[in-house]
């Protein structure tokens, strides 16, 4: 066994590790999802900024970790140029969002 592969087993094992352990918070209560997608702020509403940043995470996710899986290279593959844009104005949206929540939280009463 070279140390190429040892190093491989061994990213491997944290992956699933790490997996593992999350999920296993997610199924005890460890790790709390609650109101995950809900305001912090003034009602207590679903946002869909929220919604759309977390889908927008997962798709992106899947759609590399599959690249990573069938890439037979031995690197990273390089994600396409359209999914930095799509991942930035899904964050873009997210933290615009925020930044006028604050402004409007330091606005006076009127």
């Amino acid at each position: 066994m070279t140390a190429t592969d040892f190093l491989n087993l061994e990213a491997i094992a944290f992956v699933y590790a790490l997996a593992f352990i999350v999920g296993y918070g997610l199924l005890t209560g460890q790790i709390s999802v609650k109101g995950l997608f809900v305001s912090k702020v003034g009602r207590q509403s679903v946002r869909a900024e929220r919604v759309q940043l977390l889908l927008t995470t997962l798709a992106f996710s899947v759609k590399y970790l599959g690249e990573v899986w069938h890439s037979n290279s031995g690197s990273f593959p390089v994600p396409d140029r359209a999914w930095y844009y799509v991942f930035g104005s899904s964050s873009g949206i997210y933290v615009a969002r925020k930044a006028y929540e604050r402004y409007l939280k330091s606005q006076p009463n009127q």
